[in-house]
């Protein structure tokens, strides 16, 4: 059974780890409220992803059914990556704060630096550039998937969100529209100028919701730099552009729509290595990466933007 962050924190005994998910949750809530983890004590998962059901038809008495397409399943493998990092205290810290508090403070800034690279990697991550990581959503996204904002960038329209959820299977609720903060507010004043004044009375309140989907902002990455950045190229519009997404994450069942999968039991592992001259070290990790089981479980919009 998948299980999202915050379910897993249940089953750590220890407190440091209870402590690393709490962090990780609060600095990544747009996913880590509804992604859920597919539990695998290995690092590759091998999986099909449906792209088209098997035909069926009718029969009449005393007949066979009639040829019909097979169906088509991609057969595909997730190598997951091991992402974490040292934590480092020096001994004098430790002399004068004691060894727990000094600590604490420096692993709570690596569970969150954890928590931004994930969802950055989740979005943009790309195994051309940075071939230990995993491929995000950007990469996977065929260009049936799609939807251009406008040939040479512009800003949101609301027709192409209409399009991009069109494209997922299920009902609006339960896809979540991702995007930057930049790109929720002209969205908001799209809409807003399309309303003819039947939201005067919301003047000033931005969308949380699109057309029966939730509305999740992406912010900033471990560095401090946009995850959903405006330095895509889209036509004419060369690296003025960004990109927003619509996408299905998957329940507790697994191989589900979107979800995460995770490499070690439990997903999270702390190594307490102690002192190593000067220096008390620590070590954070998690082997982690992400399936789409589904044809029609993501979608893109490309070609947004800022002004």
């Amino acid at each position: 059974m998948a299980l999202t962050l915050l379910q897993m924190k249940a089953l750590f005994p220890d407190p440091v780890r209870q402590g690393i998910v709490d962090m990780m949750y609060r600095e990544g809530p747009a996913l880590f409220d509804r992604l859920n983890f597919i539990k695998h004590n290995a690092m590759a998962y091998p999986y099909t992803q449906e792209v088209a059901l098997p035909g069926v038809s009718f029969r009449g008495l005393g007949e066979e059914f009639a040829a019909a397409a097979k169906g088509v399943v991609n057969p595909t493998v997730e190598t997951l990556a091991i992402l974490g990092g040292e934590i480092s205290t020096d001994s004098i810290y430790i002399a004068q704060k004691g060894l727990g508090p000094a600590r604490s403070w420096r692993l709570a800034k690596k569970a969150k630096a954890a928590a931004r690279f994930f969802i950055k990697n989740f979005f943009v991550g790309s195994k051309a550039t940075t071939p230990k990581g995993f491929d995000g959503l950007k990469i996977r996204l065929g260009s049936s998937l799609v939807i251009t904002n406008s040939t040479n960038g512009a800003l949101p329209i609301w027709e192409s969100f209409v399009k991009a959820q069109d494209l997922l299977e299920g009902e609006n609720s339960g896809k979540l529209l991702c995007m930057n903060i930049t790109t929720r507010r002209n969205l908001s004043f799209e809409v807003s100028a399309h309303a003819m004044n039947m939201g005067m009375y919301d003047v000033g309140q931005q969308l949380t919701t699109f057309n029966g989907s939730p509305i999740f902002i992406i912010g900033n990455d471990e560095a401090g730099a946009a995850i959903l950045s405006f330095t895509e190229t889209c036509g004419s519009g060369v690296g003025t552009c960004a990109s927003a997404y619509c996408v299905r994450l998957g329940s507790d069942v697994d191989e589900e729509y979107v979800q995460g999968i995770s490499g070690l039991d439990p997903i999270i592992q702390f190594l307490d290595v102690g002192y190593t001259g000067t220096q008390y070290k620590d070590v954070m990790q998690m082997g982690a990466g992400m399936g789409l089981f589904s044809g029609f479980c993501a979608s893109r919009i490309e070609g947004i933007l800022a002004a």
